[in-house]
């Protein structure tokens, strides 16, 4: 128990490994102007294209059969996570409101 212990070799598998810094890169959030329903973002950003084909059955959150981008989704979920059952009429409503602002 009083032994020191024995230092291991490096050996091959142990090589280049020494000395590597690991850098998580930063992820820069964007300023969000939080006095405003829309957080500064202009009424484009809430602009919603129809789908490329109709569903047999339209949903019923979702009567116009819009979709919404990647960056739309994430707006809704981050700002109005409550809203996250009707993400198309928070966007609609969303949009009017940049728009009576420009």
């Amino acid at each position: 128990m009083d032994a020191e212990p024995v230092k291991k070799k490096g050996g091959k598998k142990g090589k280049g490994k020494k000395g590597k810094v690991v850098v998580t890169p930063k992820i820069e959030e964007e300023e969000v102007d939080m006095s405003t329903p829309y957080r500064g973002k202009p009424s484009k950003f809430f602009v919603m294209n129809p789908m490329a084909t109709a569903p047999e059955q339209p949903e019923a959150n979702n009567p116009m059969n819009l979709e919404m981008n990647p960056e739309q989704w994430n707006f809704v979920f981050k700002h109005y996570p409550e809203y996250g059952s009707a993400p198309y009429d928070m966007m609609t409503w969303l949009y009017g409101m940049a728009l009576q602002n420009e």
